[in-house]
């Protein structure tokens, strides 16, 4: 048995050491400081990957998992650390992921922003239907779906819609649950090809304002990836964000934590700093949700999202809010948008899948030359790798976390950069 002493810890929140080889160990579940006795999982020239089989010397951050599925779930990998420690660990990810990939010195990254309740506060989980009329999760650690006794993630009302769901449509194989601020709940079960679903049995007995079915593509990406058809209630769901309303549709893009999504969109526009005259650029703008934010402070903004759905959502949100004088909406690829643009942006927002931009926006994106560029991004390496191909043309002024997931590796990172 081998003993490791954890220096630090990776992107993933896992531990990391080294042996006295001078190879790397990777140790899932230890925190810097620790002692912890470790066998090798899997080898590779140039590190290791370990289990932790007794931690010798536990640091003062660690504390009991919370969670009854810890260790087989898989989805919060940090739920053996304190809350204070994980955020203080996510700053650290994305200073590291600056200056070691994206080549800046001394990057400026702000305290991590954390979540006023880190538990139990999704707006929307999916949850996969097992027989016996239980619900689940799929594990990577197992290679299947295990039975969910708890999630920490999900309100206990959530967690009750969710089994009525299996116990009633046991021929589905997702259920999917959104609720909003006022604490109304939209409910869709998932499944390939035709089965029964009872709309007010299953709305009486699960509380849901709504319900919807999705038929799902052969090969679905995900559990809303076909036909969705509303079989009660309103097709979409109320949502307040940053102060403007939106209909949310099932499968409709949101940030999970809506609470923290504000906190988000107000960094982005404490980094933009809007004197209230600026042409804003907002790519990858989704259903609008920041574009909208940016309205009210600029002159005008522009929204450029390829998905039409998407689009028609943004365009609805801005009738509603009587904002449509201010912004525009426009359904075409963020590439051939920038490379055809001639209009003239003084600033530009940008929020792109966790791929990040594409080369090509990139280049044509520092062409257009915005004198500022506000980058939100939920992958602090592609966030680097960005930053550094915009090298010598804008530099990195600061950026801060924001602790959109609790407890999990996930981070969203607010960055600014002005043009040189």
């Amino acid at each position: 048995m081998m003993h490791v002493t954890i220096q630090r810890v990776d992107s993933e929140l896992r531990g990391v050491g080294r042996l006295e080889s001078g190879k790397t160990v990777f140790v899932p579940f230890a925190l810097p400081g620790e002692v912890v006795a470790v066998s090798p999982v899997e080898e590779k020239d140039r590190y290791m990957i370990a289990r932790a089989d007794e931690v010798l010397t536990p640091s003062a951050l660690r504390m009991t998992a919370d969670c009854p599925h810890y260790g087989t779930c898989g989805g919060c990998s940090g739920r053996h650390m304190q809350y204070e420690a994980t955020l203080k660990f996510k700053q650290q990810i994305v200073y590291d992921a600056l200056n070691r990939l994206g080549g800046v010195e001394n990057p400026v990254v702000e305290e991590t922003i954390g979540a006023e309740n880190p538990l139990r506060n999704r707006n929307k989980v999916e949850f996969r239907i097992l027989p016996g009329g239980k619900i689940g999760y799929h594990s990577n650690e197992l290679g299947s779906a295990f039975p969910l006794t708890d999630c920490l993630l999900a309100s206990e009302k959530m967690l009750d819609a969710a089994r009525a769901a299996a116990k009633l449509c046991p021929r589905a194989q997702h259920v999917v649950i959104r609720t909003n601020r006022a604490g109304e709940m939209q409910l869709t079960v998932s499944g390939e090809g035709r089965f029964p679903v009872d709309a007010e049995a299953l709305a009486k007995a699960s509380g849901a304002t709504s319900i919807h079915v999705c038929r799902l593509k052969n090969r679905p990406a995900h559990a809303l990836d076909g036909m969705v058809e509303t079989l009660l209630g309103a097709p979409k769901l109320r949502e307040t964000i940053f102060g403007n309303q939106f209909f949310l549709s099932p499968q409709a893009f949101l940030q999970t934590d809506t609470v923290q999504a504000d906190k988000l969109y107000g960094e982005a526009l404490r980094y933009l700093d809007l004197a209230g005259g600026e042409k804003v650029l907002d790519a990858y703008s989704g259903a609008g949700t920041i574009s909208l934010a940016l309205a009210k402070k600029a002159g005008h903004v522009t929204g450029v999202e390829i998905n039409p759905a998407s689009v028609r959502n943004a365009k609805e949100a801005a009738e509603l809010n009587g904002l449509a004088d201010k912004v525009d909406f426009v359904c075409a690829d963020a590439v051939q948008f920038a490379r055809e643009n001639r209009a003239r942006f003084d600033v530009a927002m940008v929020d792109p899948p966790r791929k990040g931009l594409d080369e090509a926006f990139t280049k044509a994106l520092v062409a257009m030359r915005p004198e500022k560029i506000v980058y939100v991004s939920c992958n602090p390496a592609t966030l680097a790798r960005d930053i550094k191909r915009m090298a010598g043309k804008y530099r990195l002024v600061k950026a801060r976390p924001v602790d959109m997931f609790p407890f999990t590796a996930n981070i969203e990172t607010v960055a600014c950069l002005t043009r040189i």
